[in-house]
């Protein structure tokens, strides 16, 4: 699995990924609850434009994106691409990362090793597709990326862990994949 790390900004990118965020917080996805099913139906309050450069984390679970074409960039920003335009990934889930007994790490908590947080990442991510796609990961056409804490972004704070579907060949889709069976 491909882990991005996060790590400081130079302080053009951090320009950049300001004003990225001021625009990018008036871009929102939504969820209406259908009272006759317990299942979240996405709504897309409006298109995020195209090739917005974001951070992961300011991508939300339902939105889609592209990695940046250099594999140096990858680790600390993405191209955010409106689902219903040809895109790589598409964000199914974000989490906290959680220790073996279960409860949130803490805040200043020693960093439990690469190993480990990934395991962690890939397991919660496998476990929440089959809910997203609607057919389990071994049987669909996607596969699972997860962005997961570094050392680095574990010591400032960092316990997320996002869970992406992409298509296994590596060809773009169209429109989100939520709830497909693909």
């Amino acid at each position: 699995m491909f882990k991005p790390r996060r790590a400081r900004l130079a302080p053009a990118t951090l320009l950049l990924t300001a004003t990225a965020v001021g625009i990018s917080g008036c871009f929102a996805t939504s969820f209406e609850t259908d009272p006759t099913t317990t299942t979240a139906k996405p709504t897309t309050t409006t298109l995020v434009p195209r090739g917005l450069l974001s951070r992961i984390d300011q991508i939300l679970p339902g939105q889609c994106f592209d990695p940046l074409p250099s594999s140096d960039q990858r680790p600390f920003a993405v191209l955010a691409i409106p689902c219903e335009e040809p895109h790589r990934n598409e964000i199914f889930d974000r989490i906290s990362y959680r220790a073996e007994d279960g409860k949130p790490a803490p805040r200043g908590a020693l960093f439990p090793g690469e190993a480990v947080v990934r395991t962690m990442a890939e397991q919660a991510c496998y476990s929440r597709f089959q809910t997203w796609m609607g057919i389990a990961w071994t049987e669909s056409d996607f596969d699972i990326e997860t962005w997961f804490p570094s050392a680095a972004s574990w010591a400032g704070g960092d316990r997320t862990i996002t869970c992406t579907a992409m298509e296994f060949r590596g060809r773009p889709t169209e429109g989100s994949v939520r709830g497909t069976g693909r």
